[in-house]
């Protein structure tokens, strides 16, 4: 299956998923004519701050939370309106995790995706950046990057350790307008790789990639796999943590992240490549299956299957 083939699927797949919240659904962007938006599948506002796009289970607890509660003032929001994106996907995934806290079944959880053994948990955040202040995140990246979820814990050695988790669905790559920090912080403007001094900094001193692979990590297709990754070797370096993995969740039938691992991986060091993991929707909902067994993680677990994996 090509990636439009995928993603042609999950966007009928979605739609007649949504036909039974019978209210509110779109499959075009409220302005066609920019294309980079046309054919989503799309919440009106005014039913997307009904917080549909979340598990019915948690969807009250989700709605409370301060980042959702400021986005449901918004005009029009992505993350509560356009079901294709993967934007609201993290809450739905991890957010009875993050509630839940350190207890025997999060700590099983938490060791499964990782590989690593898993002896406290201390907290999992969604759409996390470390530093607190604005001056205080530059002295990491100075940019914008940030994990989707992040999983703060000590391993069975008592290292304390960081997991950085990139959740996707129908995304592939994304390119960066030309005028753009993003672009000028990796992008000389005759269009040869040219690393900011914080992204300079931090790409050596991780210890994660081999030499002279500054054209591939900027390209469309690894740039921002790059940047998650070395935005947990900034908080190493930092000494925030001791250890720090990146790992990447995505649907089994996108080929996108397939196609790209082995293009990633050859640029890593031995240390890269073990501080990097790919994920499959379906490995890590077999993985809650085992852990939330009760009747409450049953439901749920059925619910991430049924609305993300395309039958």
């Amino acid at each position: 299956m090509t990636h439009k083939e995928f993603e042609e699927a999950a966007r009928e797949y979605q739609w007649q998923y949504m036909q039974r919240w019978g209210k509110g659904i779109d499959v075009y962007s409220l302005n066609p004519t920019k294309t980079n938006y046309a054919k989503r599948v799309w919440l009106q506002m005014e039913y997307a701050r009904e917080g549909l796009v979340f598990y019915e289970g948690f969807r009250d607890e989700v709605l409370q939370d301060i980042e959702i509660k400021r986005r449901l003032k918004n005009k029009q929001d992505f993350l509560l309106s356009i079901v294709l994106r993967s934007e609201h996907i993290p809450y739905n995934l991890f957010w009875p995790l993050m509630q839940e806290g350190d207890t025997p079944r999060v700590r099983k959880v938490v060791s499964e995706i990782s590989g690593m053994e898993v002896s406290k948990v201390n907290c999992i955040k969604i759409e996390f950046a470390p530093g607190k202040t604005k001056e205080e995140k530059k002295s990491y990246l100075n940019d914008a990057t940030s994990f989707d979820t992040y999983i703060d814990f000590y391993d069975a050695d008592n290292c304390h350790c960081g997991l950085g988790i990139e959740v996707k669905y129908t995304e592939k790559e994304y390119k960066i307008d030309w005028n753009s920090k993003q672009r000028s912080d990796t992008i000389a403007d005759d269009g040869t790789p040219n690393l900011s001094r914080d992204y300079r900094r931090v790409t050596d001193l991780s210890g994660y990639y081999l030499p002279d692979v500054d054209a591939e990590l900027v390209s469309d297709e690894l740039r921002q796999v790059w940047r998650n990754h070395i935005l947990g070797a900034s908080m190493v370096i930092h000494g925030d943590i001791q250890e720090f993995k990146s790992i990447t969740i995505f649907p089994d039938a996108n080929p996108h992240f397939h196609h790209i691992e082995p293009k990633y991986r050859k640029l890593l060091t031995n240390k890269g490549n073990e501080t990097f993991g790919l994920l499959t929707y379906e490995s890590y909902f077999n993985i809650l299956e085992k852990c939330f067994n009760d009747n409450w993680g049953k439901d749920w677990v059925g619910y991430l299957k049924e609305r993300y994996i395309i039958k």
